[in-house]
């Protein structure tokens, strides 16, 4: 029996190997294109990239194998210039194709997991915590997804963590904005705790475009 005539008797079988080929071809595309595509330039201090301080803090405060407080030192130096990048790097969504390909066999399957953004959102994590207060600036953004983030998202979680990190006065926030819309009791509590602990959110002087 000739291919022609297995696939004339076989259409289901036929359909289900095309879209198997088109999804392979449009991953395999979108991997070339998130490799190759440039990225904008990452604040850098003494040579290296602010990514590269976080990974050498994430990996000496998890092993013990050096001074973490030199790389601490270069977060701090590089300041709020890296605020974008940490807030991009914890706002990442994984694309819904990663969960499709996620379900084929190997190695097609490891694809998924290529460049997921995990790691660096634990970095970015790091640094909110290096930077503590100093990342106020982040606030409004952070705020935004905390409170307004599909329920789907992970920037929610994450954002409520880099609030965290900065300081357990800092994770009140988002539920301070909300209750400034409640009654006059709840919203004038609101305003003092806001007023104590992030006065920049009762203000127009710190808006941050949210990153969408």
């Amino acid at each position: 029996m000739t291919r022609l005539q297995f696939d004339t008797l076989n259409p289901a079988m036929t359909r289900r190997r095309r879209a198997l080929l088109i999804l392979l071809g449009c991953g395999l595309v979108a991997c070339v294109v998130w490799v190759a595509w440039p990225e904008e330039r990452e604040p850098e201090y003494q040579g290296k990239k602010l990514s590269e301080w976080l990974l050498l803090h994430t990996i000496y405060k998890a092993t013990n194998a050096g001074s973490t407080e030199p790389a601490a030192t270069a977060v701090r130096e590089i300041g709020t210039n890296g605020l974008p990048w940490l807030l991009r790097a914890i706002s990442f969504e994984p694309g819904k194709w990663r969960q499709v390909v996620a379900k084929l066999p190997q190695p097609f399957r490891r694809v998924a997991f290529f460049r997921d953004g995990i790691l660096h959102r634990v970095e970015a994590l790091h640094g909110f915590h290096i930077l503590g207060p100093a990342a106020t600036p982040a606030i409004p953004q952070l705020t935004d997804w905390a409170n307004n983030a599909p329920a789907s998202s992970q920037r929610k979680p994450f954002a409520l963590s880099a609030l965290s990190e900065m300081g357990q006065d800092f994770l009140q926030i988002p539920r301070l904005v909300q209750e400034l819309n409640s009654d006059t009791s709840v919203r004038e509590r609101a305003t003092n705790d806001l007023l104590r602990i992030a006065p920049e959110m009762l203000t127009n002087g710190m808006a941050m475009t949210p990153l969408r």
